[in-house]
């Protein structure tokens, strides 16, 4: 019999989780087990031929309706096969999929079929591989398909298994001799299936080849929705007005939630194109008002069933007041649509041309600057550092400088910029804290905007303002020019807001592109404030939290930081200088408190009716900013101070962990519970531990550090030892062979 393999799951372990499983909803179903022998694994079927399905078939005829919640079938199950390996239906019966990754080239099979569109889900650890698993999303939920992919040697890669296929679960064993087990923290009780990503949608329900349109004899009979075909886009016009929310993207083609939906796929756009070679939308779901499953509609079209309850004729109206004009060439009736990405000749039959031009005619313009050597005009910028670093208040200070027309930071320098701020910002109460701060920074607060929203023309209805809002935003700064400076702060918050994950490059480049580009046009600065991550030993532009696309798509940052020797000091750092001059410094600044008489007076100049009770308090509240100019400092090891502790080398723990078990059980078998608990008084992570068991499990029997486990004695007691495998003692002789006499007094220690 083998016995370098996990402990067998006790028939109570076996019926627990099959209960735990039918409390999430999922539909529980016995499977057959394994018996060890030297000549392999047996199948309790006892076919004798089952290969690597030994021990994953059902054990009940008709299984797929058989499966199921009830507690009452469930323990007659396991009270008759007490050793059944536990089994979950896949698909629209449990609402999941899961997705077997297997060496050798699963891993690199399944990156580039996501293209990195892997969200956090319940992941377990197979005998071979590992096995995420995610819940099936709106829409999808009676026709997901089984589908694999394999290598060039017609090896099974990434298997995405669904209605029809049933998956073993943890604590279940597996015909190498190791359990099924949750990743650590990843259990689906812990971590929720998330909803399929756009790869899996597109994988287990694919597209058909010539998909279905709404409404063509409708749109045929309206030429008013060209323009707003080639100009409106898919998120700001039609979808984000509707409710929805952006689920995700992979390449061209972008995926949205329905209204209502937590999560998962509702609509997909572009990977179809309409007549005029727009990206048009798919529905999934058959749960959207208005719209038809299975079907596909232009944006004038979707606006139409969307917001006009399908009346095409209210639907031009519509449109021509948000700008689009109402008139346009009819689209080609050729009756055919090709995918995104296919070349589409234009409804006069003519091919589009690139449009290019030499660039000898434009003239070189100069960098113009908001603070001389510190703040371009019209340009992106970014300010990033840990929280209570200054990061808002600099910003502040900046805007203060601007409403006035002084000069910032403590500078002095010819025609200061004099114009209007415009602060986003979530994060500070704007009447308890940002408002009282301009007033002590000498902030013109009739020149200070906020921004309160997004109001749509359609109906008047206000929307939350996002990153996704540019057009909107360029828009304002074209309309007033006064505006010079533009904050969000923290840039993330609007990020989010817009659905774009800000971890995924190509996804952040979308909005920051374009914010940058109206910057540019507009001439107004935009800074963008952000948070660090907690990594260590990296540069200071590596600690930006989210995607490096923040840095990359900015012309200048700087980092704030507390000095390490003095951390009432505030450090204002260049870690990026495109347009900033080669011998850019620092900055320092200490916060000082004004004094009370100061203070009073600077509140009732501006509002001479306060309560004195918050006269007070407001005054204790204020500061002023004492600047230094011309600091250098390592802004990489200034970086590495502010709170954050470098993480623990984990490779050292392990290491460390595996010399103590080669110790604590020299030549000598413990119980695996004495293990932990002896690793937990000297220090050492249940995390760590783990990892030092794995690893002394070598395949090598001669290995002197080989780490095995062998049951012996009643009640399944577990025994671990290194060295070279013995041969396997009686558990009865055993047990009565222990040694009392150990040092460390173990009353089940057994000499080897």
């Amino acid at each position: 019999m083998t016995t370098d393999r996990d402990p067998d799951p006790t028939p109570a372990e076996l019926l627990d989780a099959a209960l735990r499983y039918a409390g999430l909803g999922y539909r529980v179903v016995p499977l057959h087990d394994l018996t060890f022998r030297p000549d392999g694994p047996a199948c309790s079927c006892g076919r004798g031929d089952c290969g690597t399905s030994a021990g994953k078939h059902p054990r009940v005829n008709g299984w797929q309706k058989a499966a199921t919640t009830d507690e009452g079938t469930i323990r007659g199950w396991w009270q008759k096969w007490p050793r059944a390996n536990v089994g979950v239906a896949l698909g629209s019966a449990s609402g999941i999929v899961s997705a077997d990754i297997d060496p050798p080239n699963g891993e690199a099979a399944l990156l580039e079929l996501s293209a990195g569109d892997l969200p956090e889900t319940a992941e377990m650890t197979t005998g071979r591989g590992r096995r995420p698993l995610y819940a099936i999303p709106d829409g999808l939920e009676e026709n997901p398909e089984t589908r694999g992919f394999k290598d060039r040697d017609g090896n099974e890669t990434v298997r995405l298994q669904s209605t029809g296929g049933q998956c073993v679960m943890p604590p279940s064993m597996h015909y190498t001799g190791r359990r099924y087990a949750w990743v650590e923290g990843l259990a689906p009780w812990d971590v929720p299936p998330a909803p399929m990503p756009g790869w899996a949608i597109r994988a287990t329900a694919p597209m058909p080849k010539t998909p279905a349109w709404s409404d063509q004899a409708a749109r045929d009979a309206f030429a008013e929705g060209s323009d707003f075909n080639r100009r409106a886009e898919w998120w700001r016009d039609v979808l984000e007005p509707a409710g929805f929310k952006q689920a995700g993207r992979r390449g061209d083609v972008l995926d949205f939630t329905r209204p209502g939906k937590g999560g998962g796929v509702s609509v997909t756009v572009g990977h179809y194109a309409a007549r005029d070679g727009s990206p048009a939308l798919y529905v999934f779901s058959g749960s959207i008002a208005g719209l038809d499953a299975g079907k596909c509609l232009d944006k004038f079209g979707a606006f139409a069933r969307l917001h006009c309850n399908g009346d095409f004729r209210e639907a031009s109206a519509r449109i021509a007041g948000m700008g689009f004009e109402r008139k346009g060439a009819r689209p080609a009736a050729n009756g055919t649509h090709k995918t995104a990405g296919a070349v589409t000749p234009a409804a006069n039959g003519q091919a589009d041309e690139l449009l290019v031009e030499s660039l000898a005619g434009l003239r070189p313009k100069p960098v113009l600057w908001l603070v001389p050597g510190l703040i371009p005009a019209g340009m992106m910028g970014l300010i990033a550092g840990e929280g209570g670093h200054g990061k808002t208040t600099f910003g502040l200070e900046l805007a203060a400088a601007i409403s006035t027309g002084r000069c910032a930071f403590g500078m002095t320098y010819t025609d200061p910029a004099k114009g209007k701020a415009l602060l986003i910002a979530c994060e500070d109460d704007w009447e308890r804290t940002t408002v009282p701060r301009l007033v002590a920074l000498g902030a013109d607060l009739s020149k200070i905007l906020r921004v309160r929203g997004v109001q749509r023309k359609s109906d008047g209805a206000t929307l939350d303002f996002h990153l996704g809002h540019y057009a909107e935003l360029e828009r304002l700064l074209n309309t007033d020019g006064a505006v010079k400076l533009v904050t969000f702060d923290p840039a993330g918050a609007y990020v989010g807001r817009a659905g774009v994950n800000e971890n995924r490059d190509a996804d952040l480049r979308a909005v920051l592109g374009p914010l940058s580009e109206a910057s540019n046009r507009t001439g107004a600065a935009v800074i963008l404030v952000k948070h660090l991550n907690k990594s260590a030993g990296v540069s200071a532009v590596q600690r930006v939290s989210g995607s490096t696309g923040y840095v990359n798509a900015v012309r200048f940052a700087y980092l704030f930081a507390p000095d390490p020797a003095d951390t009432a000091r505030r450090l204002v750092l260049p870690i990026k200088r495109n347009v900033l001059p080669d011998d850019t410094k620092g900055l320092a600044y200490r916060m000082e408190s004004i004094p009370p008489d100061e203070a009073r007076a600077i509140l009732t100049k501006r509002w001479a009716d306060l309560p004195p009770a918050d006269l007070e308090q407001l005054a204790g509240q204020l500061f002023r900013l004492a600047w230094e100019h011309g600091v250098i400092a390592d802004a990489n090891a200034v970086s590495a101070f502010g709170g954050t502790r470098p993480r623990e080398n984990l490779e050292q723990k392990v290491a460390e962990c595996v010399t103590f078990i080669r110790e604590f059980l020299g030549d000598r078998a413990w119980p695996d519970s004495e293990l932990e608990e002896a690793a937990d008084r000297a220090g050492h992570s249940g995390n760590a531990l783990k990892l030092a068991k794995k690893r002394m499990r070598t395949p090598d029997k001669l290995d002197p550090n080989r780490l095995s486990s062998l049951p012996l004695g009643q009640g399944g007691a577990w025994w671990v030892w290194v060295g070279p495998q013995p041969d396997r003692p009686d558990s009865r002789d055993s047990r009565d062979s222990r040694d009392s006499r150990d040092s460390r007094d173990s009353r089940d220690s057994i000499p080897l």
